[in-house]
């Protein structure tokens, strides 16, 4: 009897951590992993800052942050939660992420999604990051992202000054933080070097099954 309640002590530990939010939707198979054990993942599940979630080739997930900020990922994605329920850090792997952040009051930092290639740090916005092997892609539809390098000094409230101008193409690698416009998106590369242009939302969305979902989602 002592051993089985030492193993349960030991296996809630390995659960324990900072709550950030839950599961709000579930398609498919996904698993979250943690400290080397693994769970099927269902709709209310309880998340903790640290986890890891996986998507397989059929599967979609939605997280809901204790603040109602929301990420979605999509199929063949990973991403580890970091940061805190108030002030998420998510980190994507690789995949895509869609993110409907809350605008936040005055005073306070944002939102930040981690690249291996650059960093994306939001005050209420809709935008998705997609990594892939040799870049990451942020795509805004809708209110303010700054791009900044990977690892790059946490982006405060004070920092957000007027926006500065993406240009594209470009072979400069992108050293300090960048602001992009509704409509425009940037694939910054393994080496740093970017490339910024401008997208049709409406056609977007009408050629992509994820981004559609995504949109019908936000409704």
């Amino acid at each position: 009897m002592p051993s089985i309640i030492l193993c349960l002590f030991f296996s809630s530990i390995l659960w324990a951590g900072p709550k950030i939010g839950k599961i709000s939707y579930v398609e498919g198979v996904a698993q979250i992993i943690a400290r080397g054990k693994t769970k099927a993942v269902k709709v209310n599940m309880v998340l903790k800052q640290g986890y890891t979630i996986v998507t397989q080739s059929d599967s979609r997930v939605e997280v809901t942050y204790s603040n109602g900020d929301i990420i979605r990922i999509d199929k063949n994605s990973s991403i580890t939660l970091e940061g805190s329920a108030t002030q998420g850090k998510p980190r994507l792997k690789k995949g895509d992420l869609w993110s409907n952040i809350k605008k936040l009051s005055k005073g306070k930092s944002g939102f930040q999604v981690q690249t291996p290639t650059a960093t994306a740090a939001v005050r209420g916005t809709i935008f998705q990051v997609q990594v892939r092997d040799s870049s990451s892609t942020v795509k805004l539809f809708e209110g303010k992202v700054d791009v900044g390098p990977p690892g790059k000094k946490e982006k405060t409230a004070s920092a957000w000054g007027p926006p500065v101008e993406v240009s594209g193409p470009s072979e400069v690698t992108l050293d300090s933080w960048l602001s992009l416009d509704p409509g425009q998106m940037i694939h910054v590369n393994l080496d740093g070097t970017y490339l910024s242009e401008s997208f049709d939302e409406a056609a977007a969305i009408d050629q992509s099954s994820w981004e559609k979902f995504n949109k019908a989602r936000d409704k």
